[in-house]
Parts: C-alpha cells; structure tokens; sequence
C-alpha cells in the first residue's frame, strides 16, 4: 500500500504508478504492469515470451512494449469515444485534442495502444524523461493515458512497440473482470473466481 499522490485524485495518484516505476523499483530492470481490470489465464514469463519474440532488445536502449488498442482504428476515435461516454471532464479532452492538433495532427491517425499493460525497461533514461513527459500530460489534461501516449512518445523521441493482442481475451488474459472472489480450499490451494 502507498499514500496517494493526490488525496483527491485517485485516477491520477494511480498513474503516478503506473508510468513512473522507476520511482518504486529502482533495483528491477524491467517492469511488467498489468492493469487491475485484467486477469491473466498464463504466467508472466510466457506472455513476456510471445511479446519480445523475433524482436532485437538491447538493454542499453528504450524498450517498452504494449498491445495496440483492437478497436480503435485510430487515435482520433478514442479521442471521440473518451467524449462521448465522458471518461473525464469534456473541456480538458477538448483542450487536449485542440492542442495535439496543433503541434501535429498526424498523430490522430496513428492506430492507439492501449495501456492496460505495459512491458518495458523503465530506469533507461530515455524512458524516465519519456514517463515523466508522459505524466505531466496526464496532469495537465486528461487523466485518460491512452490519449496523451502516443503525443508524449514522439516529444520524448521515444519508439513504441507495438504488438496485437485483442483486449477482451487471449490465451493469456481476460479482461475486464469487475468482481473478484477469493476461496481457500482445503488443500491450502488459493482459488480466483472472477466475473466479467
């Protein structure tokens, strides 16, 4: 357990962690953040398998790894759909559009990622001031990660990597999971009940 950046902003006391490990885990290389909506059917190892195979990683350079968004077709429709189900605050959205618009508007096409995992060596420098570009976006406008990624990656001079991966299921995950149910069993083995 950690204090809240924010006392009053969970959303954004909770990227504070998500996109700054190199604050919390200074001693490990690489980091694997698994959203807490998701459920991982496989190990940690395997799906790190599957996401760096036939992929040339030095660990002298940036390497961060997360799965396209599946359906989005590009970052302007998840810009769109943050709107119309009002994942935060209209005129922080619209400010933020207005403003990526203007230094560059190729990056509306650009097919999004989504954040729910991410797979990278965060105490690389070119990562840390990545994060914290990445961070002060989502301070700054809105707290929706996914909308300020692919702008913050392109100010920082950052390559993403990008790997396909449907978000709802694969044979590694399920996701979103709403509810879940702890049961010990007799055998001392801990058993997950979850329900989407």
């Amino acid at each position: 357990y950690v204090s809240k950046l924010f006392p009053q902003d969970p959303h954004r006391s909770q990227r504070n962690l998500k996109i700054r490990p190199h604050y919390f885990l200074k001693d490990y290389k690489y980091s694997l953040y698994i959203d807490n909506t998701i459920v991982f059917k496989d190990t940690a190892e395997n799906f790190i398998k599957m996401i760096i195979k036939d992929k040339k990683i030095d660990d002298k350079h940036p390497n961060i790894f997360l799965p396209f968004h599946s359906f989005r077709i590009d970052l302007m429709s998840e810009f769109k759909e943050c709107i119309n189900l009002k994942r935060d605050t209209q005129s922080r959205i619209y400010e933020q559009l207005n403003d990526y618009l203007k230094i560059n508007p190729e990056y509306m096409k650009h097919k999004p990622y989504w954040g729910g995992i991410i797979f990278r060596n965060h105490n690389n420098k070119e990562l840390i001031k990545f994060s914290e570009i990445w961070f002060a976006n989502i301070c700054r406008y809105s707290k929706r990660d996914q909308l300020s990624l692919i702008h913050s990656a392109y100010q920082a001079n950052i390559k993403l990597t990008g790997f396909y991966l449907e978000n709802s299921f694969s044979n590694f995950h399920i996701w979103p999971i709403k509810k879940r149910i702890l049961q010990v069993k007799t055998n001392n083995i801990l058993k997950i009940i979850f329900k989407k």
